[in-house]
């Protein structure tokens, strides 16, 4: 592995130091005398690298002889030379200062014994001690080459050491370093032990100051790492953006088509500080393929090195509506996370970004969009996390919704209806401006156009429930006259007989077109008895069945002797499900509709005797009819030449026996009975009497 290490700060203090004696502080002016004697602690002082200051204190000082200065009359001046002139001294003492710049600083002390004044001065050493910079190279599993640059930081040093990590160190004089740098390679006896270098000042034989050890971290290559790949001009091009590698060093790029195999981009980036960044442009691609780029460079091995590797991310689009797109899209990178930035185009209105799920997947489906607008979706991958993130950005997309066809069907759809009309309801979310209602007739599947309403709800009145199934179809328009598909059939529950004493209906099922309804639950039917104002007496059966043998129920209405004959029944019908309602969340959510009415009618029943005995004894003197469930009731005596002896529209009264006032001969006599029954149709009984005397 190759790699390189650099800490750009160069301490400019030479401007501030002077390495000679000062003038002054040899041959003072004015009068002044040389004398006495000042500390400095420490006189040659180290830099810490972290916080590049070295604190200077006068840890003692005296008159000449070793005496003592006159209290009060002691000043220092902590960085004279000759460019300053006759000293001037503070007005308050000070005893100490930080040094916050390389260099040779100069201390000049007056003190004054009795009215002599006496100057000393003592030099400090201030020694910076930046990061080494290196280029470094893991040629092997047991061998490590080490450059050490002849850059301005390494030459401040005396020596450069090297501790290779297996008990032996190396050190190099910076002062023989050629322009080439100074090369050391290590063997080690096992694996590869990580190095720590350090840079060391000497002065007189001795190690005065000494920099950080800092490990050279020969486990990873110094190259830059190619941070954001963004694509631009439909793939055409594609912009590489890196971080990190040698200052200053060119990388070259290379290319590879998806399936193909690498192979020079022809072109160029420099590596820069870890903090900072570069980017350069690659154009003239075909916006068509996919394509991978890295950066190569060939080390100190002689072995090429390479950074990480990133892919393009090529999208595309398929339009399903006017209101719904599905991005889809592919990248050879390892990617971790996808997220699909989209806003309206050109305006960049309603800017959000939507999340496929899970994060790893390669498509995005948004059912929001308005068909008045244009939109811009791209797509952003990351591999990896934190510092190590890489961001991938494809080109955009643009969509344009008129060019998606149909709209999808989204409603839920059904019918509640009454006995006189059929009531619809339907649900989209959101609400279209136009809704176009199709409807056919009994068992047909010719529906036609039967009504546009801008209301999710509508009452059919001109049709007759009682009479046949409606079924309907729905579709609707956005503000574009964009249509949708239409909605699966809804048909109203037609209520009828079959078979005696049994009632059988048509299926009663919500139209959900777009699968927005959960746990849907069989259909449960109630049979509910009605009175004569179609007010419920009682449910007599609940099944999911779609036919009930009411026997039982219609025997019970016939043989009330107050009953008129019409028994009536109504199907509710039930279908449970659960909705997902935002924000409320999963609830439960019943549907319910009605069925026609049906009415069981028993005919009229006419009870008459077969003869009577008009003879006065109370006993069976009349001719008279007993009838059930008949509404209008007539009733005519015949002679035997076919005349009519009697009538009667009353029901209570019968024949006495007479003809015209006087009683008629004993014999046989027809009689005709007839009337409108409750059902309103008209009946007719003919027979004979005999009348006994």
């Amino acid at each position: 592995m190759l790699g390189f290490i650099a800490f750009y700060i160069t301490f400019t203090s030479f401007g501030q130091e002077q390495i000679t004696e000062p003038k002054e502080c040899a041959n003072p002016s004015g009068g002044i005398s040389l004398g006495g004697n000042l500390v400095p602690n420490p006189t040659l002082a180290c830099l810490n690298n972290g916080s590049t200051s070295s604190k200077v204190t006068i840890s003692s000082y005296s008159a000449p002889g070793g005496g003592m200065f006159t209290p009060g009359t002691v000043y220092f001046i902590f960085n004279y030379k000759d460019s300053k002139g006759v000293p001037v001294f503070p007005n308050t003492p000070r005893f100490d200062t930080t040094y916050t710049q390389a260099g040779t600083y100069w201390i000049m002390m007056k003190g004054k014994v009795g009215s002599k004044d006496y100057i000393r001065c003592q030099k400090v050493e201030v020694f910076s001690t930046p990061q080494p910079e290196i280029d470094y190279n893991a040629c092997s599993a047991n061998t490590v080459v080490v450059k050490i640059l002849p850059s301005a930081n390494n030459k401040l040093y005396t020596i450069m050491s090297i501790n290779w990590g297996d008990g032996t160190t190396e050190e190099f004089p910076m002062a023989s370093i050629s322009s080439t740098g100074i090369t050391a390679t290590h063997t080690y006896k096992g694996a590869v032990i990580q190095p720590l270098i350090q840079g060391i000042h000497i002065r007189n034989n001795s190690r005065v100051c000494s920099g950080t050890p800092y490990p050279i971290p020969v486990g990873s290559a110094n190259v830059p790492k190619i941070t954001e790949l963004t694509g631009l001009n439909g793939g055409a091009e594609n912009k590489i953006t890196i971080s990190g590698g040698t200052v200053g060093q060119d990388y070259n790029i290379e290319i590879k088509p998806k399936g193909g195999s690498w192979g020079p981009a022809n072109l160029t980036i420099k590596g820069t500080a870890t903090s900072a960044t570069a980017n350069t442009s690659i154009t003239g691609l075909n916006g068509a393929n996919e394509y991978c780029f890295r950066l190569q460079q060939t080390g100190l091995c002689a072995t090429p090195i390479y950074s990480n590797e990133v892919c393009t991310i090529k999208p595309a689009s398929q339009i399903l509506s006017p209101t719904t797109v599905k991005i889809n899209w592919s990248s050879e990178s390892p990617i971790t996370r996808y997220e699909v930035p989209y806003e309206e185009t050109p305006t960049g209105a309603n800017k959000n970004t939507g999340y496929p799920n899970p994060s790893t997947a390669t498509t995005y489906t948004y059912n929001l969009m308005y068909c008045k607008a244009k939109y811009k979706f791209n797509v952003i991958g990351y591999v990896g996390t934190g510092t190590n993130r890489v961001t991938i950005k494809s080109p955009d997309i643009l969509v344009d919704p008129l060019t998606g066809g149909k709209l999808p069907m989204t409603s839920i759809s059904y019918i509640s209806n009454d006995v006189n009309f059929i009531r619809l309801t339907l649900s989209t979310t959101p609400q279209p401006p136009k809704y176009n209602i199709y409807r056919a007739e009994g068992n047909s599947t010719n529906f036609t156009l039967v009504k546009s309403v801008t209301t999710n709800k509508w009452d059919d009145y001109n049709v007759e429930p009682e009479k046949q199934q409606y079924c309907y179809k729905v579709d609707y328009e956005d503000e574009c006259g964009n249509v949708s598909e239409q909605s699966p059939p809804f048909c109203s529950i037609f209520l009828t007989s079959k078979a005696s004493n049994t009632l059988n209906w048509t299926e009663f099922k919500v139209s959900d077109a777009a699968n927005l309804l959960l746990n849907v639950k069989p259909t449960q039917y109630t049979v509910q008895l009605l009175d004569d104002k179609g007010n419920i007496i009682m449910p007599v059966d609940k099944t999911v069945n779609l036919e009930s043998n009411l026997k039982n129920v219609l025997d019970a209405a016939l043989n009330d002797p107050n009953h008129n004959g019409r028994v009536t029944f109504r199907i509710l019908a039930q279908q449970d499900t659960q909705v997902d309602i935002y924000p409320i969340g999963i609830t439960d959510f019943p549907f319910f509709s009605y069925s026609n009415t049906y009415t069981f009618i028993t005919p009229a029943q006419i009870f008459v005797p077969s003869a009577f005995t008009p003879n006065g004894d109370t006993n069976n003197d009349v001719f008279l009819a007993k009838e059930k469930f008949v509404s209008e009731f007539n009733m005519v005596i015949y002679n035997r030449w076919g005349q009519a002896i009697f009538e009667s529209k009353d029901k209570e009264i019968g024949w006495d026996g007479n003809e015209n006032g006087t009683p008629a001969p004993p014999g046989n006599y027809s009689y005709k009975i007839y009337g409108i029954d409750n059902a309103g149709q008209k009946f007719e009984k003919i027979g004979t009497v005999i009348l006994i005397k």
